[in-house]
């Protein structure tokens, strides 16, 4: 009986064995479980950047299905339409600049060609012994040395929104807003796009009291002037084949207007001054 007991004993340490108790915090891994990589149970620095500038995982997507784009690809394509944001900025900045120099020259040479017909019939009225006519080309004369230049809405535009080439995404929406009005007036366009900005950007618009920009003040006039503008050697005289559209646009709205004579007047001085 002894030795049969002995036989159902467990081998020697079994017992140990199947009681010793499971540590604290010790991991217990079953036969076949696959731990996921760290890369897929936490977002990767590419994507949380990418969620920072508007990205959004595939489950999380709301727009067309093939429209979505993975982090990488995402981050590229911003980086791609942001150099051609600011491209185009720069572009816009330059169209304007252009167009005030040329306003400015035009109501420079109205000023100038006003004080010289005031002048001619100044002597004119002397000669004839016309006192009464003389003086009156002399008050005349004085209100035209002084005479502010005519109403530029491309210069009032600039001077009341000085976001204007600063900020490139408000400048970036003006831009597409005036290929949306090109067809209107120049100051048609500027009162449009100015309301429209003001909408998505009121930020730009707390202010009562905007710094303005110094408006461009005409030159004294100088009889040789012209002349000496003339004189540019230049490889090829542009005229109005060779506007660019906004240019041309603003030429069309400046002889609608009167202050100008022609499209053709109006080339000459746009190239004269953006040589």
């Amino acid at each position: 009986m002894a030795d049969e007991a002995e036989d159902n004993l467990p081998p020697e340490g079994a017992e140990a064995e199947e009681l010793a108790p499971v540590e604290s915090g010790a991991e217990q891994h079953v036969e076949g479980a696959v731990t996921p990589p760290e890369s897929a149970q936490t977002p990767s620095e590419v994507e949380e950047l990418a969620r920072e500038m508007g990205w959004a995982p595939k489950d999380h997507w709301r727009g067309d299905p093939e429209q979505w784009k993975d982090a990488k690809t995402f981050l590229k394509t911003t980086v791609e339409i942001n150099r051609t944001l600011s491209k185009d900025v720069r572009g816009l900045k330059d169209t304007v600049d252009r167009l005030s120099r040329t306003s400015a020259r035009i109501a420079e040479r109205a000023i100038a060609e006003e004080r010289a017909a005031l002048e001619q019939q100044f002597r004119d009225a002397v000669a004839a012994g016309d006192e009464e006519g003389a003086y009156e080309a002399s008050q005349a004369l004085q209100r035209a040395t002084s005479v502010e230049p005519a109403d530029d809405p491309l210069a009032d535009f600039k001077t009341r929104n000085s976001w204007f080439g600063a900020d490139e995404e408000a400048t970036a929406y003006a831009a597409s807003l005036g290929e949306i009005h090109k067809g209107k007036p120049i100051d048609e366009q500027c009162r449009l796009i100015e309301a429209a900005v003001r909408k998505r950007f009121p930020e730009h618009f707390a202010s009562a009291e905007p710094k303005p920009e110094p408006r461009p003040q005409p030159r004294a006039p100088l009889v040789s002037a012209p002349q000496t503008r003339s004189a540019r050697p230049t490889p090829k005289e542009k005229g109005v084949a060779d506007l660019p559209p906004e240019a041309r646009k603003a030429g069309e709205d400046f002889v609608r207007r009167g202050r100008i004579g022609s499209l053709a007047d109006y080339a000459k001085i746009y190239f004269e001054e953006n040589a």
